[in-house]
């Protein structure tokens, strides 16, 4: 790791936010291993984690299974097929559609639990990575063949949110009046998707 200077010269203190995951990970097991008595500090913490993740790096989770999507990825899904031709569009949809999945599962889930507040984390981070995704370098590669796949998906995410979870309801547009999207989260994190805050 490349120690970091301020302007004046002097060396910056330790932050542990600039460690790559692996470093970071190595150093918490040595760190425990030199330390047993943080283990359960730690072990409390990673609980804490676990069960309230925070927003970005639940984005962050999501951007990278997206990113990992080549056009090669959806050029093996296209084509002729047992059942006839797939185009790349409809392999497109297929391929990021079943990125997308899990996190999905996940919102349903917390809905089922009846966990509103995690709901909403899960939801803007679907959101924030789908985003910058669409705004990212990966995304030209494939761009013509899921155009508005970012937009068409957050806007399934913010349904959901805006429905409590009711798929039926996402589907037609039913919403509860006192469930939006948060205005100062459209406006700091996705800007140009302004349209999340319609009432319709």
């Amino acid at each position: 790791m490349v120690k970091r200077k301020n302007p004046n010269g002097k060396r910056k203190d330790f932050d542990p936010v600039d460690l790559q995951p692996v470093i970071a990970h190595r150093v918490l097991v040595e760190l425990l291993e030199q330390q047993p008595e943080l283990k359960t500090t730690a072990a409390k913490l990673a609980e804490e984690a676990a069960k309230n993740p925070r927003m970005e790096d639940l984005a962050e989770e999501i951007e990278d299974a997206l990113n990992r999507i080549s056009a090669g990825d959806i050029y093996i899904k296209s084509g002729r097929t047992w059942r006839g031709y797939r185009e790349p569009e409809e392999a497109a949809g297929e391929v990021l559609s079943e990125a997308m999945q899990p996190y999905f599962e996940r919102v349903e889930k917390l809905f089922r639990k009846k966990d509103d507040a995690s709901a909403l984390v899960m939801c803007e981070a679907i959101i924030l990575a789908l985003y910058r995704v669409k705004h990212g370098d990966q995304f030209f590669e494939y761009e013509e063949y899921a155009k508005d796949f970012p937009e068409e998906t957050a806007d399934w995410a913010a349904r959901l949110w805006r429905s409590a979870g009711n798929v039926q309801w996402a589907g037609v547009r039913r919403f509860h009046s006192d469930r939006t999207i948060p205005a100062d989260f459209v406006q700091q994190s996705v800007p140009e998707w302004d349209w999340l805050l319609s009432e319709d």
